[in-house]
């Protein structure tokens, strides 16, 4: 027999819990489907789902961290509710939020940018004790040359002896080519004693440069003194994604898997058994126009593959059908979704024959 909708969460048959829409949680309930099982709606837009462990209780956070609490009543039966919680949270929660499984530890990622690449000494915090540093990963990025766009033009000035001829000067600059740069997100493992990072991609690329015509402020446009710009358009795109574990034992940083189609990954989680991780991931896409008065102006960006992803921690390969939701990409902290944690080793925590 399926399972009685709106039931207890339990993560031995595989469920998974995620904040699908802008107002409502849903549980998936196999692997399937992505479809999903309707459990509450919060009357309120959120950022952080939380299932504490035993499946009964479900807290939801907006923006302010503000907590929605929801306790199952009954089979298609869950209450709001203000009493406190007698199970511990989810550890996927915590995980999302840095932490270890037992709340001990934290990690702490110092981001340093460069030139033809980024670092991340990736650490973590246990206590009141020092940082103790796991290991560098270091991220190559592509940093081109650059074009004149903009120029003071070659002229004589005559009223010297002899006359002083005076070169063309560029006073404004556009990049010639790929420029690459770089976001990340961290997740505590709560198994195996490791920390992962993703690392996302992006690149803007020049499409198309225009020819040099007189600089819309200068006031004398006609003249044979007149400065020069050009304008040019960029696309900016979401390149690809890549998830680092870094292990607590300071052996470094050890490449997982990367995406194999281009994805961001706004934030992930690791599940209770460490066997999988949820992100949240989309892709997006800009033109970027730079116009004849030297003024960056940035289309509306278009967003593709966005919702929250299940996938083996390994080995990246969908655990779960993807959970379609545009708010992934266009908030980043919208759309979270979490991995229920096991349930008590005494008594079933749902009845799913």
């Amino acid at each position: 027999m399926s399972p009685k909708p709106r039931s207890p969460l339990a993560w031995p048959r595989g469920d998974t819990e995620w904040r699908a829409r802008e107002m409502d949680v849903y549980a998936q309930r196999d692997t399937t489907s992505s479809t999903g099982d309707l459990l509450v709606n919060l009357g309120d837009t959120a950022s952080y789902v939380n299932v504490f462990h035993g499946g009964r209780r479900i807290e939801v956070f907006d923006h302010n961290f503000f907590t929605h609490a929801f306790r199952y009543v009954s089979p298609g039966t869950w209450q709001a509710t203000t009493d406190t919680a007698v199970t511990p949270p989810g550890g996927t929660f915590w995980s999302l939020l840095w932490w270890s499984h037992d709340r001990d530890s934290v990690a702490d990622i110092i981001f340093s940018p460069g030139g033809a690449s980024a670092t991340l000494d990736v650490g973590f915090r246990t206590g009141t004790s020092e940082r103790r540093s796991l290991g560098v990963i270091t991220v190559p990025l592509a940093n081109p040359d650059t074009t004149c766009a903009a120029l003071s033009p070659a002229w004589t000035d005559s009223t010297t002896s002899p006359p002083t001829f005076h070169p063309a000067q560029c006073f404004h600059y556009a990049t010639n080519g790929t420029v690459e740069t770089m976001a990340w997100a961290t997740a505590f493992g709560l198994t195996g004693g490791q920390i992962f990072v993703a690392v996302s991609k992006f690149q803007q690329s020049l499409q198309s440069l225009d020819s040099f015509s007189p600089c819309p402020w200068d006031p004398d446009p006609t003249g044979s003194n007149a400065e020069l710009c050009r304008g040019a358009s960029f696309l900016y795109s979401t390149e690809g994604t890549d998830v680092w574990s870094v292990p607590t034992s300071a052996t470094g940083p050890r490449l997982l898997w990367s995406f194999p189609s281009p994805k961001e990954v706004f934030w992930l989680a690791g599940s209770e058994d460490g066997s999988q991780v949820v992100t949240g991931e989309g892709q997006s896409q800009a033109t970027v126009r730079l116009t004849r008065g030297q003024v960056l102006v940035e289309d509306p960006p278009t967003f593709s593959g966005c919702g929250v992803g299940y996938r083996r921690a390994t080995s990246g390969a969908d655990a779960t059908p993807m959970v379609p939701t545009p708010s992934v990409c266009l908030a980043g902290g919208q759309g979270q979704g979490t991995i229920s944690p096991a349930p008590p080793r005494s008594g079933p925590c749902v009845n799913a024959d």
